[in-house]
């Protein structure tokens, strides 16, 4: 007890009274509620990519009047790096921050709430740019009091696994030339261009003829602009390197293929739009098995998911294919079927292509996933005894 009754006569009160003061004192202890605040976590995204930013919510509610002394923590996988303000949280907590760099803590020790007061806390989470593909999870949990009550304590529940996911179809091409040289200029340039890019500088991978690989750095500085010169002539592959969240490099030329050519230079524009664009599909190969002249036989379906923040059209383009007769056909471009259409869009030797609408993946939504079946309807006459191998790219541009 707080206080101690020195005097006999008080005590003997004490005695006396007891059913009163055991009333008294059940008044005065504070109500403890039956319900709990549940805090119940949600993810802005689904899916998320190495270098993406997201936001986390996580909300609750007093469960009783007098709800106060009130601490949230929340631990987002190692490596995640972890943004708080206390200006994205309503009500306004005494304190919004971050013990470590991959964790968000938020505290209302000032004021006492009533029963039904809604919560909602938010906070920004960075996915690290090498983060691997996978499922990664969440752990939180909150501390409360009701009136002088000793602490509560609680886990945050909703939603505790995030998928990561990386964006595929990216293909290397090397080839080789005779020994004479020529120039290339990368330039960098934003859409839109009054938006704030987050870096200085980026990096700049070129791959070419005679094993040619090289990284450059274009800067600020320097007008992002870089000018490189006496490589051997041939054909190059131009790649960004830096990956920035929410900034998508796009390149001009489309296939991201420069031809240097003796004594002039080849240029590259490199554009960084502010959005985010990203397929993948699954499985990565099909076996159609053993196949014979003039047989129709099903491959397995494939499933293409849109893992960007925009909605997508998506085609389909033969990459490598297979010669099957004197005349060098190819046999996929004449024999597969997707969606249950043949390559259109062909001339001359170019390989099979299937546009968005021959696939019916028009304006995929983000997160969406949609089948794609296939069929080989081979030709009536083929070489016996021989392999056939193809490559099929997926490519996702931003619908309209």
């Amino acid at each position: 007890m707080r206080r101690m009754m020195t005097e006999r006569g008080r005590g003997m009160l004490a005695v006396v009274l007891v059913g009163s003061l055991l009333a008294m004192f059940a008044v005065a202890l504070p109500v403890i509620a039956d319900a709990d605040p549940n805090p119940e976590r949600t993810f802005s995204m689904d899916v998320v990519a190495p270098g993406e930013e997201f936001e986390v919510t996580v909300t609750f509610a007093a469960p009783a009047d007098d709800f106060n002394d009130i601490r949230l923590n929340d631990i987002a996988p190692a490596g995640w790096i972890v943004t708080v303000d206390a200006n994205w949280v309503d009500p306004v907590p005494t304190e919004a921050l971050s013990p470590e760099t991959n964790e968000a803590e938020f505290r209302w020790t000032t004021e006492s709430y009533d029963e039904g007061q809604v919560f909602q806390v938010k906070y920004e989470v960075l996915v690290p740019a090498e983060a691997e593909p996978g499922i990664f999870y969440f752990a939180g949990d909150m501390e409360y009091r009701i009136a002088d009550s000793d602490p509560h304590f609680e886990d945050i529940g909703g939603q505790i696994g995030l998928l990561v996911e990386s964006p595929t179809g990216e293909v290397s091409l090397r080839a080789r030339t005779p020994p004479e040289t020529g120039c290339m200029r990368l330039i960098k340039v934003f859409d839109p261009d009054d938006t704030e890019f987050p870096h200085d500088q980026i990096e700049v991978r070129v791959v070419g003829p005679d094993d040619f690989g090289e990284t450059y750095t274009l800067r600020a500085v320097n007008d992002w602009e870089e000018h490189i010169c006496d490589i051997p002539v041939g054909t190059y592959l131009v790649e960004e390197l830096t990956v920035v969240p929410g900034w998508i490099p796009t390149y001009d030329p489309d296939t991201r293929e420069l031809e240097v050519v003796s004594g002039e230079t080849a240029t590259m524009t490199i554009t960084n739009t502010h959005s985010v664009i990203g397929v993948s599909v699954s499985p990565s190969d099909i076996d159609f098995g053993e196949t014979t002249p003039g047989e129709t036989k099903s491959g397995a379906t494939i499933m293409v998911t849109n893992t960007g923040s925009l909605p997508i059209d998506v085609r389909a383009e033969l990459d490598e294919d297979t010669v099957y007769n004197d005349v060098e056909d190819h046999f996929y471009t004449d024999a597969l079927w997707l969606a249950g259409g043949e390559a259109s869009g062909r001339t001359g030797d170019d390989l099979g292509s299937w546009t968005a609408g021959d696939l019916g993946l028009e304006s995929v939504e983000s997160g969406d996933s949609e089948d794609v079946t296939t069929a080989v309807v081979c030709p009536a006459e083929m070489y016996p005894d021989t392999e056939y191998t193809g490559k099929l790219l997926f490519t996702a541009s931003a619908s309209d």
